[in-house]
């Protein structure tokens, strides 16, 4: 089997960004499947460079649904995910990816609680990010807190490359990955 998925910006413009990481796992067992990273996808077009980018990921077929999930080595496109894909053919997904802000927001404190009510707030005290610079960084804490968090007692090493690059593109921005698995491991 395989998923094809082509990758655009929020403006749904072909996102030409090599080297950008997709992670298929059987989401009931945790398995990773198959990984890639973002090329363009039909190099030989007519005048070089396609409108078809991203990834294919090819596996065996399973009875589990499937999730997907990004990082990016240059921490600019990471943190998506693509959750309960059907995992018995082959199609194509297309996704906007949302870009990380480089630096911190100009917040006045910093993050103090792992509380998504605290994030969203804080985040939203970000006088240097721009509106989709704001969505991108609570769609990665959030999925942080969903993907990461909840597997942190049995993290596999398939998913230790995902925490990391997932926590350090969070310190980046300046949210400290560690009061997010405090603050929920003391709310479980």
């Amino acid at each position: 089997m395989e998923k094809e998925i082509r990758i655009y910006d929020t403006s749904n413009h072909v996102l030409k960004v090599q080297g950008i990481r997709f992670e298929l796992f059987d989401a009931v067992t945790g398995t990773l499947l198959a990984t890639d990273v973002s090329r363009d996808l039909s190099p030989s077009a007519v005048g070089g460079a396609s409108n078809e980018w991203g990834v294919r990921l090819t596996f065996n077929a399973g009875s589990h649904p499937l999730d997907v999930y990004t990082s990016d080595p240059n921490h600019s496109y990471p943190g998506s995910v693509i959750e309960s894909l059907e995992g018995s053919q082959t199609d194509r997904i297309d996704i906007d990816l949302q870009k990380m802000p480089s630096a911190r927001g100009g917040q006045s404190l910093n993050l103090s609680s792992g509380r998504p009510v605290a994030i969203s707030h804080w985040i939203e005290q970000a006088t240097k990010w721009s509106l989709q610079e704001r969505r991108a960084v609570r769609s990665l804490a959030f999925n942080y807190l969903k993907v990461i968090v909840p597997r942190l007692s049995l993290l596999s090493g398939e998913y230790s490359a995902l925490k990391s690059n997932w926590g350090d593109t969070l310190r980046i921005v300046g949210i400290n990955p560690e009061l997010l698995e405090d603050s929920q491991m003391a709310a479980a």
